[in-house]
């Protein structure tokens, strides 16, 4: 870390005054603790520090942490691809608490269609109707599995 001092801070610590330094509260980004347990860019589990440099930001205390999050990550990144591959020009508006966001819930081992309309919700990705209920009928039926 480094301290400028102005000119007359400077000649104050010279003549044996003391000064008053003032932190400001800089924010600092999280970051994961991770461990020793990592997720490679192709999903796949690794437990070496070679492989620090080359997940893609996940690592965890334990294989079975690890391998359960590259699951959800898998399902999650299909579930991306499937959407982009049936684009159908549907954008979410966020600005528009009108327009209806749906998005895939599984419940009691059946997909189902939900919607939203202000509230963006962490980790679901969101489509037009059209394409929710196209997907959740394929999911159902087994032809698309993520």
């Amino acid at each position: 870390m480094t301290i400028e001092l102005s000119e007359e801070q400077l000649k104050q610590l010279k003549n044996g005054e003391g000064i008053i330094i003032k932190s400001s509260k800089i924010k600092e980004e999280w970051n994961p603790k991770g461990g020793e347990w990592f997720i490679g860019t192709t999903g796949d589990i690794y437990h070496s520090d070679f492989y620090k440099n080359h997940s893609f930001g996940a690592s965890y205390k334990t294989k079975e942490q690890a391998t359960s999050a590259s699951k959800i990550m898998r399902k999650h990144n299909r579930l991306l691809s499937w959407v982009m591959e049936n684009d159908d020009g549907w954008v979410a508006d966020w600005s528009n608490p009108s327009q209806d966001k749906h998005f895939i819930e599984f419940i009691q081992g059946k997909y189902y269609v939900s919607n939203s309309h202000q509230t963006q919700t962490l980790g679901s990705i969101y489509m037009s109707i059209e394409n929710a209920m196209k997907l959740a009928k394929l999911l159902n039926n087994g032809i698309v599995k993520l």
